[in-house]
């Protein structure tokens, strides 16, 4: 419904920013180009801390005025553009980022990977993905010492859930009834399938 996939409520100086930016554009997917890329520049600073908007139209005080925001008004801001040049667009949430553990034969995603971005639909090929956020290092998880004991703490978390939780592999929180002392060892899952071992208190701490 191209009615509805072209609706928005910019403001005439914000839809007017819009046609400027995309001027010399020749075809759709320049004029969407255009946008993703000059919301992705240096004239705006992605961020988590964002004060309340002043006005009821938080998009058009981020374009026109603080330019400083999260991925949510990136992602709002250049859908609206290009709705209000008339090219189908929709906002998508998901997430960005994610850590491979070898181990676990696995991507390990946490909730600080949640993120927005944007489809913009084209004839013949159907939605295709623009994200109009900065880079942001904060979205992926590197080698500091802080971020491999996250990724410690969501291999444990991800164990928790699989085996007593979830009640795979025979293990349930009745195993863990009665043990006394509460110290025990868990096993490691060193090869990918491999069945929890039995839980066996032997006054070890995990």
């Amino acid at each position: 419904d191209l009615d509805r996939l072209t609706w928005h409520q910019l403001s005439p100086a914000a839809m007017q920013l819009a046609r400027e930016l995309t001027a010399d554009a020749d075809t759709v997917y320049d004029r969407v180009v255009a946008l993703r890329d000059w919301l992705s520049s240096s004239e705006f600073l992605y961020t988590l801390d964002v004060p309340e908007p002043e006005s009821q139209r938080p998009v058009d005080e981020f374009l026109l005025r603080t330019r400083r925001g999260h991925c949510q008004l990136f992602a709002s801001s250049l859908a609206l553009m290009a709705r209000s040049l008339g090219i189908p667009a929709r906002v998508v949430s998901g997430y960005r980022g994610g850590v491979w553990s070898e181990p676990d034969q696995a991507y390990l995603v946490s909730n600080s990977m949640a993120h927005l971005w944007v489809e913009v639909y084209f004839i013949d090929h159907g939605w295709i993905p623009f994200d109009p956020s900065p880079a942001d290092d904060s979205a992926t998880v590197g080698d500091s010492a802080l971020s491999q004991l996250h990724l410690l703490s969501l291999r444990a978390k991800i164990l928790w859930y699989r085996y007593v939780m979830g009640y795979s592999g025979g293990v349930s929180m009745s195993m863990l009834e009665g043990l006394g002392t509460g110290r025990l060892s868990l096993p490691v899952i060193e090869e990918p399938g491999e069945r929890l071992r039995e839980l066996v208190p032997d006054g070890r701490a995990l």
